[in-house]
């Protein structure tokens, strides 16, 4: 926080920050899906597949594989015990636990993404044409949700025209070695993977691509190309999401872009809390010459939060130019996005 400043409770409109500066990249958190959907409200999807909320919860063997990894990340501990499944059956060592903690696991998981997500069918196409229209502005959108709300708005249009996903290659396969984008477009990079995206058994990532948007979500759990769980990171703490960001190329590739981005930021949604600390701290290496200015969403709350909230950021953030807004005045914050379950 710059020495002398005074910080007050005031959040600016967003009307009054959009042209204050050439906005290059918006950072998207939670609070953007939950600002469609309610349900996307919850702590982790790990403590909803523990829950009740689901028929066939995590038992207490479950668990416990979870515990000795030391992660809460279902793709990771899924691709571990199936890993351990074909170790065992090559030196003929009994493995029918393991089978049966991989099919409980995997079940609880189905569940649990089923349990919170939007249903396709229920998404008006009003509200996917407004979420794409409000990611077309910036050059980057960088998104730590997996959720598929914006892969939908994206694929509203045929093509997903004005956008760019890096998933161009045969068969919408991710290649490091094609990631040059010549036309102008809105490039889109999901920092903790997604429903639609698959690391396959020799290591590369694909998009899955079907027919219609929505068998995304009603296929989940079923295999894809011989996966049976998308690359994503829903829950753990930051250590554990760096973690699994480091085993994907993919997800290094578009963490990297992030920590290596240029030119004012917009995030929305976002708590920047513990969780995603490894975010926090990409941003910290970020200098005003790199960044000038960040622009942050705040709920509006008591004088008294929002005030410890901003000093909270400044101190952060302490090399930056903030700008705060109140979050409910952003497009993606439109009270006419939200559907009831």
């Amino acid at each position: 926080m710059p020495n002398g400043m005074k910080i007050d409770d005031s959040l600016e409109s967003w009307e009054n920050v959009k042209d204050a500066e050439d906005w290059s990249g918006l950072l998207v958190g939670n609070g953007a899906s939950r600002a469609v959907w309610e349900k996307f409200d919850y702590p982790s999807l790990y403590q909803k597949a523990c829950s009740d909320e689901v028929a066939h919860p995590l038992q207490n063997a479950d668990q416990a594989v979870f515990a000795t990894l030391q992660t809460e990340n279902f793709e990771a501990t899924l691709a571990g015990l199936k890993t351990s499944e074909k170790i065992c059956a090559s030196l003929a060592i009994p493995h029918q636990p393991i089978i049966d903690r991989y099919q409980t696991i995997r079940a609880a998981l189905i569940e649990a993404v089923q349990a919170v997500h939007i249903g396709w069918n229920k998404l008006p196409a009003a509200t996917l044409t407004k979420i794409r229209d409000a990611l077309l502005p910036y050059g980057y959108v960088y998104s730590t949700n997996y959720d598929l709300l914006l892969y939908w708005a994206i694929m509203s249009e045929p093509q997903a025209k004005g956008f760019a996903d890096y998933f161009w290659g045969a068969s919408c396969l991710f290649d490091l070695a094609n990631v040059d984008v010549w036309n102008k477009a809105t490039k889109v990079l999901y920092l903790h993977g997604g429903l639609h995206i698959y690391r396959l058994a020799d290591g590369t990532t694909v998009k899955k691509v079907v027919a219609q948007s929505g068998n995304l979500l009603d296929s989940f759990g079923v295999p894809y190309k011989g996966v049976d769980i998308p690359l994503f990171i829903a829950e753990g703490h930051a250590d554990d999401k760096l973690r699994s960001i480091r085993r994907s190329e993919y997800l290094t590739f578009a963490f990297t872009r992030f920590t290596e981005h240029r030119g004012p930021l917009v995030i929305f949604g976002h708590s920047l809390g513990a969780p995603d600390r490894h975010v926090v701290n990409a941003m910290q290496f970020w200098s005003t010459s790199q960044v000038p200015c960040v622009a942050i969403s705040l709920m509006p709350d008591t004088a008294k939060n929002v005030i410890a909230r901003k000093a909270d950021l400044h101190k952060t953030f302490h090399k930056l130019n903030l700008t705060f807004f109140d979050a409910t005045t952003h497009p993606l914050a439109d009270p006419t996005l939200h559907v009831n379950p």
